[in-house]
């Protein structure tokens, strides 16, 4: 019986089959008229409540934050994923797919796509291309909620995104409702998965910045001590307060709170040489430089003392006094004079000098650091601009670019090895091309020629 009915369960399968692809074959598809697509309708953006736009300063943004304004930390703007990677009015055209259903444009007298030239197509083409692209860039602007229901409603649906959760705090500090603000905070960090470290590190921080501006000093330390033990990177917290502060002027503060991670991160260099930096930029006596100093080399390891050194000598030819700069630069030259990283930074800052006089501004990939709320603080003055003279300054010892062409020539000299003698020559060449002539040009061509000789003569 068993068998029998195994052997009905599958015949009557099998007839089941057959009757569906009969049914299938019966029935072929509809064809598509020509010209039939569904177009994308623009998505209406939602009506603003209240008249005044949310004050939302990004962290990256040059300028200052003022008062009642937070400040939401983000790195860069994620595209949205229905955005296409192609420039907008981009003249090439789109599959023949696309320009058998273009919109007929007026110039044309309503001509079918038949009988339009070959000209009037490729403007059809991109007038079709940039009107796609605008309904695209409407799609992927990000919707801000303008009303509780709405944050709430988008917060279900996205728990981690810090963003949103930053914009309610917003939200409410626009209403003058600063305790709900708070209340949002701590539902961020209670809903944000303790997984999604920089979701709550941007949660952190925007809270940082409400009790920057609208709470007290102890509120403001109480907050920060709860970031620190809550983040797996707890100096990341002293920096954003450090940057708070020193952006409202507050200089005792921001060196007292320097100090306090100089004794909880001792052996960090990005925090001694912050430190040294923010000291450098503010003008501060040589006294505490030299305290900063001599403190990091005790507490930072021994094989990052180079590392640190060369950050207050980039900090001091980009902030502060140039001479001393180079001071630092050539002590470690002549205890590693083959030391390639540093010749590359001396070079670098030497470059920075070279543009400041000429007034191009700093060349762009060099480390920025902390923001301060500081521009260029770097004034020359007269005695410094004396010493310069004989290093090859703008007075009569030389032309500005002569110090940093010594440079090159003293690196070009050491018996560095073919990989790193050649990263030096192609700087030195394209060094000389900006600001050389064709014989400075023909001297850098005999130097890597008589390198290659001598090697090839070893």
């Amino acid at each position: 019986v068993i068998i029998f009915s195994l052997i009905l369960g599958f015949d009557l399968c099998f007839l089941s089959l057959l009757l569906l692809s009969l049914t299938m074959s019966a029935c072929p598809p509809k064809k598509r008229r020509r010209g039939q697509e569904q177009e994308i309708q623009n998505v209406p953006a939602a009506p603003q409540q209240g008249g005044s736009a949310i004050p939302i300063i990004l962290v990256n943004s040059p300028q200052q934050s003022k008062r009642g304004a937070l400040v939401v930390p983000f790195e860069e703007n994620v595209p949205h994923p229905s955005k296409r990677s192609r420039k907008k009015g981009s003249s090439s055209l789109p599959p023949t797919s696309a320009l058998q259903h273009l919109r007929q444009p007026e110039q044309t007298d309503k001509k079918s796509f038949e009988e339009m030239s070959s000209k009037e197509r490729h403007t059809a083409a991109v007038r079709e291309e940039m009107e796609t692209d605008a309904r695209e860039d409407a799609r992927a602007k990000p919707h801000i909620p303008a009303s509780p229901e709405e944050f709430r409603m988008h917060l279900a649906s996205s728990p981690n995104c810090s963003f949103l959760w930053c914009q309610f705090m917003a939200y409410w500090i626009t209403k003058g409702e600063l305790e709900r603000a708070r209340q949002a905070a701590e539902l961020a960090l209670k809903t944000i998965n303790v997984r999604e470290e920089q979701e709550r590190f941007n949660v952190w921080a925007a809270y940082l910045s409400l009790e920057n501006f609208h709470g007290t000093s102890e509120s403001m330390q109480m907050v920060l001590e709860r970031a620190a033990r809550s983040l797996n990177e707890p100096v990341k917290a002293y920096q954003r307060v450090v940057e708070l502060l020193a952006q409202r002027g507050r200089v005792g503060a921001v060196i007292a709170t320097f100090r306090t991670m100089c004794k909880k991160f001792r052996g960090n260099v990005d925090v001694w040489a912050q430190f040294y930096r923010y000291c450098v930029q503010t003008g501060h006596h040589e006294k505490l430089l030299k305290e900063i100093s001599s403190g990091g080399l005790d507490a930072i390891p021994k094989e990052r003392h180079i590392l640190f050194v060369c950050k207050c000598a980039a900090a001091e030819m980009r902030h502060g006094s140039v001479q001393r700069g180079r001071d630092l630069f050539e002590g470690l030259l002549s205890r590693h004079p083959k030391r390639t990283d540093v010749w590359s930074a001396y070079l670098d800052h030497e470059g920075v000098v070279l543009r400041r006089k000429l007034g191009l501004g700093e060349p762009e990939g060099l480390e920025k650091g902390l923001d301060f709320g500081f521009e260029n603080t770097y004034q020359g003055n007269s005695e410094e601009a004396s010493s310069l003279k004989g290093c090859g300054g703008s007075g009569e010892g030389g032309s500005p670019e002569t110090p940093l062409r010594k440079l090159f020539e003293r690196v070009t000299t050491l018996g560095l090895s073919a990989k790193h003698m050649q990263s030096m020559l192609t700087r030195f060449m394209a060094f000389e091309k900006e600001y050389g002539t064709a014989e400075t040009q023909q001297r850098v061509h005999q130097r890597a020629v008589q390198y290659v000789e001598q090697k090839c003569g070893q």
